[in-house]
């Protein structure tokens, strides 16, 4: 039998439920109240010491995937709307084996000048600045001028990533062929984006002697509408400026870099070279020379863009590592020594060095945690750059919007 206590059992007067409600109303406050109180006192601290940013928020974990759209591979200038989805799958691959948080970014935008006020606009909520498919010489002066101006790193793939995995390419190389930096001769076809860079972290490790080539041929002072970054370059004692075309170059060549234009070499070009040349055909979508002729040719090691009969030169062995690696150790920068020993970690990876083996799987995971590990431990252990020793490496083009 129900009796009427048992009927009213778990039955609240209005009075009950109005406290019960205030109850619930004033430790909610509570919450919120220490929420933020906790806030105030992270802002606080941040402003105390701008470095505790990485501590209280997820600044260490993100990067900003950037492109104007106005050099996107294979297809030029597209637009910012065009370029998405090559920035998105750039974003993804980070986010899949870097893991870390990466934002695309396309701007429709035109000029170094916008691109840079933007992008320092936004720098504070990133950890790393990611550059993609931006059209030289602005890539070049962007990524300058930005590293310049923030306290942060910033890459760009095109730039950094495909000197850092030819220079790892070349170290192995170098393994096979018995030959010494110091001694090389070096030809470089293709003075735009990917060659300057890679010829500036060719300088940085004393390669003996650098030829820059581009349509017109070897590149002198008197070549006609060098830019800015092209004319900065040919300055250096070793870059080898006598008049001539590809041609001539390779004369007593060691190494062929082509960055450019499909198609330009032959077997008798390689003939002209050294002994034992090293031939590294990275023009897409057609190599300078087919893997098979080169080797034909006699060249000991031969590497493209693309897998096919020769080893694969491909800038995704590079950026998850190396990014995870800038987030995790809260660099400011992306120093050449910081690139160069990307570099050597990755050629380091390799366990047996031979013809069709110079470069690890960029599928393999330890590749990734292996450079990670390794920028850590340079970011920590490297002297920090102060502003005006930066300044001292930039182009004059470059400090003078630095001094506006």
């Amino acid at each position: 039998m129900i009796i009427k206590e048992d009927a009213l059992m778990g039955y609240e007067t209005p009075e009950e439920k109005e406290k019960k409600r205030l109850k619930k109303k004033k430790k909610k406050q509570k919450k919120q109240g220490d929420e933020e109180l906790s806030y105030t006192k992270q802002s606080l601290e941040i402003i105390k010491d701008p470095k505790k940013v990485y501590e209280y928020t997820d600044k260490g974990k993100r990067v900003a995937v950037i492109s104007d759209g106005s050099a996107v591979l294979n297809l030029g200038a597209v637009g910012p709307k065009a370029a998405l989805p090559i920035v998105e799958s750039k974003a993804r691959l980070l986010q899949r084996y870097g893991k870390v948080e990466a934002i695309p970014l396309c701007l429709d935008t035109e000029g170094v000048d916008e691109l840079v006020t933007i992008i320092k606009g936004i720098a504070s909520t990133y950890g790393v600045i990611f550059l993609e498919d931006i059209a030289a010489p602005n890539c070049i002066e962007l990524q300058q001028r930005l590293q310049a101006e923030l306290d942060i790193p910033v890459y760009h793939d095109d730039q950094q990533g495909t000197a850092i995995v030819v220079l790892a390419a070349l170290y192995n190389s170098l393994r096979i062929t018995n030959k010494n930096l110091a001694d090389l001769k070096v030809v470089i076809n293709g003075a735009g984006t990917a060659g300057l860079a890679i010829t500036k972290l060719l300088l940085a490790v004393d390669v003996g002697e650098i030829i820059l080539c581009d349509k017109e041929g070897i590149l002198t002072p008197g070549s006609k509408e060098l830019n800015f970054a092209q004319k900065e370059m040919i300055r250096d004692d070793k870059i080898n400026v006598k008049p001539g075309n590809l041609e001539t170059a390779l004369i007593d060549a060691d190494v062929f870099i082509g960055v450019s234009t499909g198609d330009v070499l032959d077997k008798e070009s390689i003939n002209k070279m050294r002994r034992d040349p090293i031939i590294f055909a990275l023009a897409t979508p057609t190599s300078e020379i087919d893997p098979k002729l080169a080797k034909s040719a006699g060249a000991k090691v031969v590497a493209t863009a693309y897998n096919r009969n020769s080893n694969q030169i491909n800038n995704q062995l590079v950026f998850s590592g190396l990014i995870k690696g800038l987030l995790e150790a809260k660099a400011d920068n992306l120093s050449l020594s910081l690139q160069v020993i990307t570099a050597k970690a990755i050629a380091q990876l390799v366990d047996q060095v031979r013809q069709d083996n110079i470069l690890p799987d960029p599928s393999d995971p330890e590749v990734i945690s292996q450079i990670t590990e390794k920028v850590i431990k340079a970011v920590n252990s490297e002297e920090p750059i102060i502003p005006q020793e930066l300044e001292e490496n930039l182009p004059l083009e470059v400090v003078e919007h630095l001094s506006d």
